[in-house]
């Protein structure tokens, strides 16, 4: 009775790990809309910090007054909130449109 409980178990133990792996293989090979997304927004990221970069060496260097500064410095933040919400936003699209495309293929 023990031996058959034990082999159970183990028999069920392997097969967890036989779909945990194939899970994990297709989770590391991705979505290739969501990797090439990914890549762009980085991309968009480095460019923005580029900009900020260059911005703020203007500063340095330019006589401006502070008020000027403050308001060049609350540009760049929402400049960034902007992006990441945009990048946040074109994420949840793509989800969304790959749901719908799921459910479409399952339906028909």
């Amino acid at each position: 009775m023990q031996r058959r409980f034990l082999k159970a178990i183990v028999l069920l133990l392997v097969c967890f790990s036989i779909v945990g792996q194939v899970g994990a293989s297709q989770s590391i090979a991705g979505n290739p809309a969501k990797r090439q997304l990914k890549a762009r927004q980085k991309t968009a990221r480095k460019l923005l910090r580029a900009q900020e970069r260059n911005t703020n060496k203007a500063l340095k260097s330019a006589s401006t007054s502070s008020a000027q500064r403050a308001q060049v410095k609350h540009q760049m933040k929402r400049g960034r909130r902007e992006l990441r919400r945009r990048q946040k936003d074109e994420l949840q699209d793509l989800k969304d449109r790959q749901k719908i495309a799921t459910e479409r293929s399952r339906h028909t």
